[in-house]
């Protein structure tokens, strides 16, 4: 049995209108959705989402015999028991911070990844608040209240095969 499943129409058609109000530059780009059964992780941390490049060989095996053959391409997987607890918001806030990651080369059109704008501790914000510019520049677009429930915590993707639990947010250069 594959650790993967294909997302589906929902995932998509989600994805495809926040492309067109939010990320207008990635509606070109091949992007495939699927959802890992298996949790995944970066660093030691769960992750509820994840975004990667296909190039190269992987490419080309995973587009051959199609109109885009060895074509890059994006592919945003998504933890599907995270994603099974998630209201509506947070389905759209999870996809729309994947697709954040995902840029596009305005010579050459082909996808690149980039990293978070912001990667801080918050014991250091505590101890020394806002010490960067990148850190000043994040609570200057901090002005939209928690989405309902934040102040307690979002769901865990798994709990050793029992009904998915709740986790604060982890953060990784995807998510």
């Amino acid at each position: 049995m594959s650790d993967y499943l294909e997302a589906g129409k929902e995932v998509e058609k989600l994805a495809k209108r926040i492309i067109n109000e939010h990320h207008p530059q990635l509606r070109g780009v091949m992007i495939r959705y699927i959802f890992s059964i298996k949790p995944l992780t970066a660093k030691n941390k769960e992750l509820l989402g994840k975004t990667q490049k296909v190039s190269g060989l992987n490419a080309f095996l995973a587009t051959a015999d199609t109109d885009n053959e060895g074509e890059e391409f994006v592919v945003v997987m998504l933890s599907k028991q995270a994603w099974e607890v998630l209201d509506d918001a947070r389905k759209e806030a999870l996809l729309d911070h994947e697709l954040c990651h995902v840029k596009v080369k305005e010579d050459t059109g082909k996808p690149y990844l980039v990293t978070h704008d912001l990667e801080e501790f918050n014991q250091i914000v505590e101890r020394h608040g806002a010490w960067q510019s990148d850190i000043v520049e994040f609570l200057r677009h901090a002005k939209q209240p928690p989405l309902p429930g934040l102040a307690e915590e979002k769901p865990k993707a798994t709990n050793k095969g029992k009904k998915p639990v709740l986790i604060k947010h982890q953060s990784e250069a995807s998510v």
